[in-house]
């Protein structure tokens, strides 16, 4: 047994890539595990498995590693989040800036108190804030050296996984009884303000503006041997003829073709100029087998402003917009969402601007460029004195992110990451990174146990809980911050994507990354000046 042992700690020693890809293996089979209603989650379960792991070798994990994929995991996080935060710094976004900073300075005062009654050092304090808010920038934002640095790594080892634990517990089951609504009627709520529209009213207005006839050319129809273009252009394209049927068939290729006697024609659009048709040799039918159109979703670039006549051109080709577009101005740049035909979308989109790419390439060179200019901006350094500082490498990647999604939405010829790579991006860079972190930071979280192992850990918790309840108070109470956005900007504040995903495995809904992104990004840069200031006023 002994030998196995042996040669285990030997290959995993020379192996980090095959220690790294187990412990996210069984990570995320931990983190599936339910009891009952509860289950860790992908993040927790990957963190808990690499301390495990750590016990049986020591590793060393080249920093690169952790930098490449947590860049990967931030750009993404801002890039997917990037419009709605720009769109949210004009309403409730301002708000969880300034919750981050009431947080920042909660737990500046927590960790300050904290160090004072009990008598820690600089070094434990600073350990303290940044396991117990799992910001690991704050460790190295101060600076410390000798015994201090020793005792930031204890502290950070030690209260890092409940600075998890506790604040997914905290957003999943403690904060919703707080509020006085279960998580799935967060949601709804945020979700029914969002959509402002019900399926059925949806539904209701398709039905005003789809409505569908069906004409046969009589043998004295002025349109037989005319092509369908012909016919639409002669009703000043108020109409949309969507398929021809020919006995029992559908004429393929129409816009190529002549119609003859006795052709049915399938028309959507601007009924009311039809009450007339029969004195074009046009016979209505009413087979229901003529009524069938199928309808898809698409999304159009404007290239020019349509004002009002935007909407008009849209109905006039049987095309509904959707209610997340409803109120968007028809300018350059805008991008409505619309339900209609294909064929329909296709001929206004030429109109109005082009259908926006919704395929499944990724674009590489985009997403690479951007997350290397992120990594530039995060290590520029800005020096006071004898005090410096830097965004950091996560600040910098989520700022390119924030910045790069924004400017797809605008602009979405160039730049696309479908939705299936994103979630990929996100749970491996994040998930890698934890890994990474855990078989690191694990050998040392149980040899810190000594005189000052269980006090730090009690500690650690009530540093992580105090400023997420007082946050929460004060958000809900004072700021008045809607309760889906309050909670992810809590999650955000305190920049434990962990509980994010929490939220939003626990209720299959993203809603909450709408209040995470403002408070994540400035929870990521005031935490880390948290750490400096700390270290002076200690």
């Amino acid at each position: 047994m002994e030998n196995i042992l042996n040669y285990l700690n030997d290959y995993i020693g020379n192996h980090v890539a095959f220690l790294l890809f187990l412990c996210l293996g069984l990570g995320f089979i931990v983190g599936k595990l339910k009891i009952k209603s509860f289950s860790l989650g992908a993040t927790v379960g990957t963190l808990l498995v690499g301390i495990l792991l750590s016990q049986i070798a020591s590793v060393e994990i080249p920093s690169t590693i952790k930098t490449v994929f947590f860049s990967l995991f931030c750009f993404t996080i801002g890039f997917e989040v990037g419009p709605a935060f720009f769109t949210g710094l004009r309403s409730s976004g301002i708000k969880l800036v300034g919750l981050s900073v009431f947080f920042t300075a909660v737990s500046v005062i927590a960790a300050f108190v904290i160090c004072r009654i009990s008598g820690l050092d600089v070094g434990y304090g600073i350990g303290l804030l940044g396991g117990a808010l799992t910001q690991s920038s704050v460790t190295g934002a101060a600076q410390l050296e000798g015994d201090a640095a020793g005792h930031v790594a204890t502290a950070f080892g030690l209260t890092y996984i409940f600075g998890t634990l506790g604040v997914v517990l905290f957003v999943k089951n403690i904060a919703p009884l707080i509020l006085g609504k279960s998580l799935k009627t967060i949601v709804k709520e945020k979700v029914d303000s969002i959509s402002a529209v019900t399926p059925q009213e949806e539904q209701n207005a398709i039905n005003r503006i789809l409505q569908v006839r069906a004409f046969v050319l009589t043998e004295n129809s002025r349109y037989c041997g005319c092509t369908i273009e012909q016919v639409e252009d002669d009703f000043g394209g108020r109409i949309e003829i969507e398929a021809v049927y020919r006995g029992e068939d559908i004429v393929p290729d129409m816009q190529e073709q002549t119609l003859l006697i006795g052709d049915v024609i399938q028309v959507v659009g601007d009924i009311s100029i039809l009450d007339a048709a029969d004195r074009d040799g046009l016979a209505e039918v009413s087979d229901p087998k003529y009524f069938r159109v199928e309808l898809v979703d698409a999304k159009i670039v404007l290239t020019e402003d349509f004002s009002e006549t935007g909407a008009e051109i849209l109905s006039n080709y049987g095309i509904l917009v959707k209610p997340s577009s409803r109120k968007k101005p028809f300018h350059r740049g805008s991008i409505i969402s619309v339900k209609g035909s294909a064929k329909a979308i296709k001929k206004a989109a030429k109109k109005m601007g082009y259908i926006k790419d919704e395929g499944n390439v990724t674009d590489i060179a985009y997403l690479s460029i951007a997350t290397a200019v992120g990594l530039l901006l995060g290590s520029l350094t800005l020096r006071w004195e004898h005090l410096s500082f830097s965004l950091g490498d996560c600040v910098g990647t989520l700022l390119a992110g924030l910045l790069c999604g924004w400017w797809y939405q605008k602009k979405p010829r160039v730049g696309r990451i479908p939705s299936a790579t994103r979630i990929f991006l996100k749970n491996l860079g994040l998930n890698f990174y934890i890994a990474a972190l855990s078989l690191e930071v694990g050998e040392r979280f149980f040899a810190s146990f000594g005189e000052n192992g269980l006090k730090l850990i009690l500690l650690g918790a009530i540093l992580t809980l105090v400023p997420h309840l007082v946050s929460l108070l004060f958000g809900k109470y004072v700021m008045k911050i809607d309760d889906a956005d309050l909670l992810g900007g809590l999650c955000g504040c305190g920049t434990c994507t962990a509980a994010l995903n929490g939220l939003s495995d626990e209720t299959n809904s993203s809603v909450f990354a709408l209040g995470y992104a403002p408070g994540c990004a400035a929870g990521n840069i005031f935490l880390t000046i948290a750490g400096m200031i700390l270290a002076m006023i200690i």
